[in-house]
Formats: structure tokens, sequence, C-alpha cells
């Protein structure tokens, strides 16, 4: 279609409007060496810098010579059927839909626009530029298409299809993708498999954490294996922490995993690393307290109460701490008797 409307334009010569600047006078056309090549990307022509297509022309050139123009023009019509069948291309990506996709190439082609661009010799720049946009569009789509417009779907609640897409990548993984499009990309797979897919879940998790070590990633792990009741990969993730105060997620969710578990000596033990570290706070000591009766350290378990109404007696107008009645009640036989 493009060929067949654009056809008599072979018949054209050069025109006087810059096509002597851009070819026939163009001492960057006229050879290939390398100062000319040099030439072309340092310098402007009637004023543009474009030198990819003074570049294209002086390969037309060195090929052809420039006593017709019909192979200037017979490369931009060609081009022009190039750039109209990726039209075609991208409207049945975005569109898809074929017959839709076949009109937006008909109009494409067959638009007056496109005249000057065609016939032009001086406007083949526009057709090359039309060229490199359209492939580039396609590229991009492709990158979308293997995953990441998963993102976009995400981002809009579409979760079904972001977990589609995304499932894609885990496939066949795409070497173009920077550790954070990874990280956020199984995060994110790990949070829409977490009820129905526990396994799969943990699976998603364990690789954000690969691609992107941080607290977060860590506990997205743990938790999902404490679902599964896999409580070694919990411990092994919470011991990657970071082990300081601001919050204190280390110490908190360690003891909260041995309270779960029972394991109390292992409770005392991180209460105790936290308390040495310089965590005077009371919920320390309550902690500590209760995992040491439970492991029948009795004398500790004593002198952590204590510790702990200490700290709990220095606050102004506090509020009845539940946690301290019922500790106090588990060691009432021990307090009687002291």
């Amino acid at each position: 279609m493009a060929t067949g409307i654009y056809a008599s334009s072979l018949q054209y010569g050069f025109t006087a409007i810059d096509d002597g600047g851009q070819v026939l006078e163009n001492p960057f056309v006229q050879s290939l060496d390398w100062e000319s090549i040099k030439g072309m990307f340092t310098s402007a022509t009637v004023g543009m810098y474009q030198p990819l297509t003074t570049l294209l022309f002086a390969l037309i050139n060195a090929v052809f010579g420039h006593d017709s123009a019909v192979p200037f023009h017979l490369f931009s019509l060609l081009l022009h059927a190039v750039n109209a069948g990726l039209v075609h291309r991208v409207g049945q990506r975005l569109l898809q839909h074929d017959a839709a996709a076949f009109v937006l190439a008909l109009l494409f082609a067959a638009h007056p626009l496109a005249v000057e661009a065609v016939c032009w010799v001086s406007a083949t720049s526009t057709l090359l530029f039309t060229w490199c946009f359209l492939s580039r569009v396609l590229a991009y789509e492709r990158f979308l298409a293997n995953g990441m417009r998963g993102a976009l779907y995400c981002e809009s609640g579409k979760f079904a299809l972001a977990k589609r897409d995304f499932e894609k990548v885990d496939r066949t993984p795409d070497l173009r993708f920077e550790p954070e499009k990874y990280s956020y990309l199984y995060t994110n797979l790990g949070l829409m498999t977490t009820d129905t897919e526990p396994e799969n879940s943990l699976r998603y998790f364990k690789q954000a954490a690969e691609w992107k070590p941080q607290p977060e990633s860590f506990e997205n792990v743990a938790v999902a294996a404490k679902k599964l009741g896999d409580f070694e990969t919990a411990e092994a993730f919470y011991l990657k922490y970071d082990k300081d105060f601001e919050p204190p997620s280390y110490y908190m969710n360690l003891s909260s995993l041995y309270f779960e578990t029972q394991q109390f000596e292992k409770g005392a033990d991180i209460m105790t690393q936290a308390i040495d570290a310089g965590c005077n706070d009371i919920f320390c000591y309550k902690m500590r307290c209760y995992f040491r009766i439970e492991s029948q350290d009795i004398p500790g378990a004593l002198a952590d109460f204590d510790q702990a109404m200490v700290l709990f007696n220095a606050v102004t107008n506090a509020q009845p701490d539940p946690i301290l009645n019922n500790l106090q009640l588990m060691l009432l036989p021990h307090l009687s008797g002291q």
C-alpha cells in the first residue's frame, strides 16, 4: 500500500530547497573517510545536527552516486513501507485487535502528512527518526511484556494480571532487570500468593531477600516460614537482622518466635543479649522473667520481676500492667517463700 501510493516519487529529482546542502554540496556525503565521518558527528548540516541522516546519505552515495535521485527516493519509499509495518505491529501489541491495527497502519501509510517526508530527500531524517522511535516502542513493549508491565497492573490493583506477568519473569529471568526490580517483583509475588500458595510464597520471599537483603525481606521470609511451621527458616532469617534498637526488631522478633515455639532457654538468652546490649526496657525484663519461669530458673525470674517492678513504679501515673500481674501470680509460691 505504502509503495503503491508513493511510487511516483521515484520520478522526482533533487529539489532546490536543502537537497543541495544536504546531499549534492555536502562534503561529508561525498566521501566515507574518517575525516568525513568525524565531521558528520561534530558539525551541523544546513543548521541541523543529524549525523545519522548524513551518514545514510553518504552510504547511498558511496554505492549509487548522486547523479540520480532515484536511489535516495527508493530508500525513502522502502523506509516508509517498513514504518507502516511497524505501526501495524505496534497497533497489534497495544490494541490487541488485528483489524484496528490494520486500519491504523493504513492511515499512517496513506496520510497526506507523510508526503513531505517520503517525497523530499532532505526530509529522510523524519523517516529515519520514525523508524527508530517505532522500533524502540516495540522493544519497550516487549520489555514490559516480559514482566514489568506487571508493576503497572500491581499499582492499579489488577493483581491477577500482575501475577501472570511476574510469573513470566520467574520462569524466564530477564538479565536487564536490576536487583531492585527483582526484589519488587518477588516481594509482590510473595504477597499475592501468601494465602493461596504458601509454599510458593515462601520461595518468592526468599528470592526477594537474595536479590535485595534488607530487614523487610527477611521478615517476609520469616513470617511465611512460620505460617508453614518451618521455624528453623524463620529463625535463620530473623538472625540476619542488625542488632539495633531502632526498632529492636532482632530481639523482639526472635523472642516472639521462641515464645511461640516454646524454646524458653533460647528466649531467655536472646533477652539477656538485648539487656546486655543496653536495652533497659521493661518489656525485656518481663519477657526474660517469663522465659526463666518456664525454664525453671526461678532465682533469675525473681530478679527480673523485681527489676520490671522498679521500672514500672518509676513511671508516673502508670496504668495497671496485666502481664506483670500474671507474672506475679506465676511467681507467687516462690515470693511467699522468700
